[in-house]
């Protein structure tokens, strides 16, 4: 199952229709169902119902998507976490040693 596939599904759930979300996406809208029909099968389930009118989930789809959208937002959050954490290159160490160690070793 790829991170990708996910998120092509979030967007179509989000956006209500393929069409949206390929717009929305900047995708073709045969990519974008070559996705979502990947992540059916990679789950062996349907996640949602495709009509003229638009895209609706199934019962299985709305599982789906509130934990994808729980798992993309933790994934969001780790990668500003790390962002910062390389970028801030200031900080404080701290450590502590017994009397022995820090006469021996920081005189």
């Amino acid at each position: 199952m790829k991170l990708q596939r996910i998120e092509h599904f979030i967007a179509v759930a989000e956006a209500g229709s393929i069409r949206g979300a390929a717009r929305h996406l900047d995708m073709s809208q045969p990519a974008l169902t070559r996705s979502i029909q990947q992540l059916e099968q990679d789950l062996g389930v349907q996640l949602m119902h495709r009509g003229i009118g638009g895209s609706s989930l199934t019962p299985a789809g709305r599982a789906f998507l509130a934990r994808a959208q729980v798992a993309q937002a933790e994934l969001i959050k780790a990668a500003e976490e790390a962002r910062q954490g390389f970028n801030d290159v200031t900080g404080l160490a701290t450590f502590g040693m017994s009397p022995v160690g820090v006469s021996l070793l920081m005189p």
